[in-house]
């Protein structure tokens, strides 16, 4: 995980260390404040949710898998250039060593 904060209309975090390979889920939250519209996702993203307060703020969350395990970033665009903070993390699946479904 990783954090970053600045003014501008692109918020973006990262990258993270390094990860353990493809498929594991990255997610990047970011919010802005003064920023009057909406959110988009950044390339390789899906935006599951963006959300305006009344002009003041808006939050974005938006998650895609990983293809390497080269560190992962994250990056929305807004429509204008502002206050930003802005968060990555990478989710590994886990495993239960031993688990027997019973019927």
């Amino acid at each position: 995980m990783t954090n970053a904060s600045g003014s501008s209309s692109a918020l973006h975090a990262g990258p993270t260390a390094a990860i353990g390979g493809a498929g594991e889920l990255v997610v990047g939250v970011g919010g802005q404040s003064n920023a009057g519209s909406g959110l988009t996702a950044g390339s390789g993203f899906t935006l599951r949710e963006s959300a305006v307060s009344n002009w003041w703020a808006v939050n974005g969350l938006e998650d895609s898998l990983s293809s390497s395990t080269a560190g992962q970033s994250m990056a929305m665009a807004s429509g204008s250039s502002q206050y930003f903070g802005a968060v990555v993390a990478v989710f590994k699946a886990g495993t239960r060593a031993g688990h027997r479904w019973r019927r």
